[in-house]
């Protein structure tokens, strides 16, 4: 294929060049994705506008490989999947510029792009369905509502760019192809003006609050924002605003030659040890013991616990050493963590609230995947507001006797424990009287029963407690005091700190981000 790929004034233009169709082989769509994220992680590069020249922007995957080699479909649906999520999860905001046909494989190009124009004579069609395939649903659902999608994907029969701008899905229609291009020039030219790490902060909210619980999701996105704030250049832009002046934005992240040397040492080894067969689903029994062994895996490599202070096991990274390990990590495509409940929740928590004992005999265990955890939080009447729990645990001597019920917990369905709060005061309302305990899920008296999903595997549990009897030495922090340990659990749990205990580093934000 042929591909111009150039970078001027912070803006990186891709321009899909394939006669006669824009049809791309299952190799090409491999080098696109790589194209994409190499540009993605370029301290030049603020924004990436896509075009294409030719009849129309790009009808797919190559047809005749197909006919030629059917099994090449897997390495096509490959390179598609990830060209997608290179443009989704870009660090820099992607905008296509389209014109003609917008077919197949080309509606993840425009679907997974944040901003769409497009010529007045473009549509979008999947017309898979009448030649042997699906594909393309989930990113045309980013474009149209569900049931032009419907329709779309039943019939194969397009919608033309005129309809698609009055769903709001095309951000301006032009006469032509140079038109359009121009536009989409004047909006990446802006967008590169603007300070690179909001950009990046930005897109990472965006793509947080998408989908899902609006409440929850904007909780999410205020950590971006105030992760912003504390910049340098949140700083200037507000100087700027104040003193009336135009904002000096220009500053670059440069890595120095040893976050390099870093990020060379994770790709290789992560080359090296990431599972070439994709491990199966850690909702099943078999999947998940193949991710605890994966834990095992990285804790070998002392990469388990990245972030923990090395006192407890960790290697002790800053923050960009830390996002580094984790664009790697993506970038490797490396199984999805098992214990993350433990690892970037109760972790840090165990850290900053636990006794030396406690920290000696649930951290290296943590860190083994010899203990997979699981979240004991929701409660039937207690779901988002947890200060409504009352399942109770009653102090007897040297031990709590818990009775009441879990659901909706995370991993519960094969995890070792649970962490969660229960009422210790049984006079008390709301918040108070709550305590923060650790329980194993082997104890006389628990029940666990899986809750299946849409695909019948259990992604979650409900968890019911029986005259449950728990070592006092298993209460976190003083009794009573689980709403505040629960809170920095929270914490923990948004935006950045969920894979990132960054409190237990040494280096202030502002320095980290600009070094």
């Amino acid at each position: 294929m042929s591909v111009e790929t150039c970078i001027k004034d912070y803006i990186a233009e891709i321009i899909l060049d394939c006669p006669p169709v824009n049809a791309l082989t299952s190799t090409e769509w491999l080098d696109l994705a790589t194209n994409i994220d190499n540009l993605a992680h370029n301290s030049d590069v603020r924004v990436i506008l896509i075009s294409a020249r030719g009849k129309g922007f790009c009808a797919g995957a190559d047809i005749k490989e197909l006919q030629e080699d059917p099994t090449k479909i897997k390495d096509v649906n490959d390179g598609c999947w990830k060209t997608a999520r290179a443009i989704h999860v870009s660090n820099v905001p992607v905008i296509s510029a389209c014109h003609g046909f917008i077919l197949g494989g080309g509606i993840l190009l425009a679907g997974a792009s944040d901003i769409v124009l497009t010529t007045n004579d473009s549509y979008f069609g999947l017309p898979e369905i009448d030649r042997g395939a699906l594909g393309g649903g989930a990113h045309l659902s980013r474009l149209f509502p569900l049931q032009a999608v419907r329709k779309m994907m039943f019939t194969g029969k397009p919608i033309s760019a005129q309809r698609a701008y009055e769903y709001g899905s095309i951000e301006s229609l032009h006469p032509d192809l140079e038109s359009v291009r121009e536009a989409a020039l004047v909006i990446a030219q802006d967008i590169a003006s603007k300070s690179p790490i909001a950009m990046n902060l930005a897109k990472k909210a965006l793509n947080e609050i998408e989908n899902g619980n609006v409440d929850e999701h904007y909780k999410s996105e205020q950590t971006f924002t105030l992760e912003l704030y504390k910049s340098r250049d949140s700083q200037e832009a507000r100087d700027a605003f104040v003193e009336k002046r135009e904002a000096d934005l220009k500053m670059k992240i440069n890595f120095t030659n040893e976050q390099n040397a870093f990020r060379d040492e994770v790709r290789a080894w992560l080359g090296s040890n990431v599972p070439k067969t994709p491990l199966l689903s850690l909702d099943t029994k078999e999947g998940f013991e193949q991710h605890r062994e994966w834990e095992r895996t990285l804790n070998k490599g002392n990469w388990s616990m990245v972030t923990w202070p090395k006192e407890y096991g960790g290697r002790g990274l800053d923050l960009i050493q830390w996002l580094i390990f984790e664009e790697e990590y993506y970038r490797a495509d490396a199984p999805t963590r098992v214990n993350q409940n433990g690892v970037f929740l109760l972790g840090p928590t165990l850290m900053e609230f636990g006794t030396h004992e406690q920290k000696s005999k649930f951290l290296n265990a943590m860190a083994t995947g010899d203990h997979i955890w699981a979240q004991g939080w929701s409660e039937p009447g207690a779901g988002s507001d947890m200060a409504a729990i009352r399942t109770t645990a009653v102090l007897e001597g040297d031990h709590y006797k818990i009775n009441g019920q879990k659901t909706w917990s995370s991993r519960a369905a094969y995890a070792d424990w649970t962490f969660g709060l229960f009422r210790t005061d049984l006079n008390s309302e709301r918040h108070r009287g709550l305590s923060f305990i650790l329980v194993p899920l082997d104890l006389p008296g628990i029940t666990v029963r899986p809750i299946p999903q849409l695909d019948g595997e259990p992604g979650f549990a409900e968890i019911y407690f029986d005259d449950v009897e728990v070592p006092v030495e298993n209460l976190l922090g003083g009794d009573g005091e689980g709403w505040k340990i629960a809170m920095a659990t929270a914490g923990f749990e948004r935006g950045l700190m969920l894979r990132s205990p960054v409190s237990y580093t040494h280096l202030t934000l502002p320095t980290i981000l600009l070094v």
